[in-house]
């Protein structure tokens, strides 16, 4: 297993503009072309403006190449997830499911299926 660590960057709202920057130029020299370097850099951008938001207002991103693959995790002090969010995701999922043709129907919680 070949990896090499590109990027290992601390940061806080004041920063996503200079992260984004560097996530660009790190990702072009790992060898990533467009469009994927543009599509890779936005999703990460969009995780880091979470992190800022919803995760105690700063975090960490580490941009690594791995196998042939260039991959990034983001972490931060946020307190995670409870079920109350997940449940409501799930409803919304479920209604639009329902709701939109060409897509499997699925119920709401508490109705019985469509076919």
């Amino acid at each position: 297993m070949t990896c090499a660590l590109l990027l290992d960057m601390f940061f806080t709202a004041a920063d996503l503009a200079r992260l984004r920057r560097c996530l660009t130029g790190t990702a072009r020299l790992a060898g990533l072309a467009e469009p994927r370097r543009s599509e890779f850099v936005l999703a990460v951008h969009e995780v880091t403006g979470n992190a800022v938001q919803h995760g105690g207002g700063r975090g960490r991103a580490r941009l690594w190449y791995a196998d042939g693959a260039l991959r990034c995790r983001v972490t931060d002090d946020g307190p995670g997830f409870t079920d109350a969010p997940i449940v409501t995701l799930e409803f919304e999922l479920a209604v639009t499911r329902r709701d939109t043709p060409g897509l499997a129907s699925a119920a709401a919680p508490g109705e019985p299926a469509r076919r």
